[in-house]
């Protein structure tokens, strides 16, 4: 096909190249499944946010880290889900050709932040551990200069790295025969194309990956030799079944904080790379990308549960916003629970405590 400045006589893309996805059942599946996820991501990181900014609930991130979390979480939320919804019902573009450069730039630059800052909250747990930095709970958070700067950084450098492929790469074209505007990546040749998405992966994808595994690894081989040699010196039943419980818990806590980066963005990056070395049918393309996209985005809901939802303190905010009893005792108590996160480690007496 070639690109013309307007479509005289056409056809929707629908009648001459049918796919699954333009059946109104399996619009109404994926359509249901988008709000859902849409829904609760921005509920549950519009929630996050009220909790460190509004009630100061320390959260067991940084309180930079969290909000560039919630941020990045909630424009993936806002703008991914519903434009590319749009995008997969219709099969066409009908916002125009500045938003089809400033939406997947914004877009792209929030996916980046939000891998970015994941990885930067485990460099900063594993810091603060490997130093015995001694984290106790306090009444209220407070946001620090050095890790303000990191999140600005980290926001900088989405934005540079996502600014040439949204504005260079990123065209509106039009199709003999076709009907309607297509918002689509225009490379000079099929090796640039497949340079762009392996810099892309490794990036945004592959480094971060790397870095979580090698911090929470890292923190679980710590906890566990700790475990054990305090467990040396355990008399009673009881405090052999905790030191159990607590081998069992960073095992599992671990697991979930690599598991909730890695397995949602996984199918997305299969289809997007058998897409790139031409291994998948044209008549299968959009199905698969819808179905991997989908279960890439539910990493906005995971995210706040497991960085967030399993400190005890963060939980009691969400039981007080929905039952609305919210006091001023109840904001200052919020200091008295103990947090359960690899960010709240007490080191005392030569052993890690995962409390």
């Amino acid at each position: 096909m070639q690109m013309t400045a307007q479509n005289i006589s056409c056809e929707s893309v629908q009648t001459k190249f049918p796919d699954l996805m333009d059946h109104i059942l399996v619009k109404t599946l994926i359509g249901t499944l988008y709000a859902i996820v849409m829904v609760l991501g921005v509920v549950g990181n519009i929630l996050t946010a009220h909790c460190v900014l509004r009630l100061r609930v320390n959260v067991g991130i940084n309180p930079s880290f969290a909000l560039s979390f919630v941020g990045s979480n909630l424009m993936i939320a806002l703008l991914s889900l519903p434009f590319t919804a749009q995008q997969t019902f219709t099969r066409v573009w009908l916002l125009g050709s500045v938003l089809c450069k400033i939406v997947p730039f914004l877009t792209m630059s929030g996916t980046f932040v939000c891998s970015f800052t994941l990885a930067a909250i485990a460099v900063d747990r594993y810091r603060n551990v490997t130093n015995m930095q001694q984290i106790v709970s306090s009444k209220e958070i407070h946001f620090d200069g050095p890790h303000a700067l990191i999140t600005i950084g980290l926001w900088l450098l989405a934005f540079c790295l996502s600014f040439p492929h949204s504005f260079f790469l990123l065209k509106i074209v039009r199709y003999d025969g076709l009907c309607g505007d297509f918002c689509e990546e225009c490379f000079p040749s099929h090796q640039f194309e497949i340079w762009i998405s392996s810099t892309i992966f490794v990036i945004q994808f592959l480094l971060p990956l790397i870095i979580l595994a090698f911090c929470y690894d890292r923190l679980r081989k710590m906890f566990i030799r700790s475990a054990a040699r305090r467990q040396q010196y355990a008399l009673t039943t009881s405090t052999q079944k905790k030191l159990m419980r607590t081998k069992r818990r960073t095992n599992l806590l671990t697991f979930l904080l690599f598991s909730a980066f890695a397995l949602p963005w996984l199918p997305y990056i299969i289809v997007h790379s058998l897409r790139d070395f031409e291994l998948v049918a044209d008549s299968a393309q959009m199905t698969l990308f819808t179905v991997a996209h989908l279960i890439a985005m539910t990493s906005i809901m995971w995210n706040p549960i497991i960085y967030c939802g399993l400190n005890q303190d963060f939980r009691r905010c969400l039981l007080n916003c929905v039952n609305k009893e919210l006091t001023e005792i109840d904001r200052s108590s919020y200091a008295e629970g103990r947090m359960r996160v690899f960010s709240q480690v007490i080191y005392s007496d030569g052993h890690f405590e995962v409390l």
